[in-house]
């Protein structure tokens, strides 16, 4: 099943067999830095999928997340290709980890673009 998750995002969530390090080690690390950052309190769900950019970006991880109930999917690409899934885990989980202050910090370069071009 593939689904457009972004504008130019496109997610295939049947890839083909999974390479680099298995699902169960994939699973056995994001429970460590759950652990490890203190989101204990969080429901992560990790889902293998083949990511698409319209641009052919080729894209390893990506992330959705629900602060209000405290639970967040990774999405990791079934095709590795740095050797660096721990990181790109991590990375995602990161941006859970601050995703409020994140979308406060967007919110205000919004605001204040918006003003600037008042301005201009």
């Amino acid at each position: 099943m593939k689904k457009r998750i972004e504008k130019d995002l496109i997610v295939d969530f049947n890839p083909p067999a999974k390479k680099g390090l298995s699902f169960v080690e994939l699973k056995k690390m994001l429970g460590l830095w759950q652990k490890k950052l203190d989101m204990n309190d969080w429901k992560f769900k990790l889902i293998i999928v083949d990511f698409k950019k319209d641009n052919g970006y080729r894209q390893s991880g990506h992330f959705i997340a629900d602060i209000k109930k405290k639970t967040a999917t990774i999405l990791m690409t079934w095709d590795p290709w740095r050797g660096d899934e721990e990181y790109v885990l991590l990375h995602e989980m990161l941006h859970v980890f601050l995703y409020d202050l994140d979308k406060f910090s967007e919110n205000k370069i919004k605001i204040l673009s918006k003003n600037n071009n008042k301005n201009n």
